[in-house]
């Protein structure tokens, strides 16, 4: 069922593409919305994520949540004893590219 309401909502999504509209220009449910957001197509802008991580794992968390974009942070480094390095090296250990 959900693989139905799947393609059907992007079937629309290619229509209006199609005709020239934009995508954000469709409208969908809620529930619409919820099943296609982690396809990244509600925009072409690049998403950052910035702010609310606590700790380095909510770094990795983000990352694995099928977060297409980038991360930003400053309150972590500020507010905690967490350095960038920390971050970096977390990363790293969990296989996920970034420059160290």
């Amino acid at each position: 069922k959900e693989a139905k309401l799947e393609d059907e909502i992007l079937e629309r999504l290619i229509l209006a593409l199609e005709n020239e509209n934009a995508v954000r220009n469709v409208s969908l449910t809620d529930e619409e919305e919820k099943l296609i957001k982690p396809l990244g197509l509600l925009t072409q802008k690049p998403i950052i994520a910035v702010g609310g991580a606590g700790n380095p794992d909510h770094f990795i968390q983000l990352i694995n949540s099928n977060f297409y974009g980038a991360i930003g942070a400053s309150s972590i480094f500020h507010f905690t004893q967490y350095t960038p390095n920390d971050i970096k090296n977390l990363m790293k250990k969990n296989n996920i590219q970034v420059r160290v």
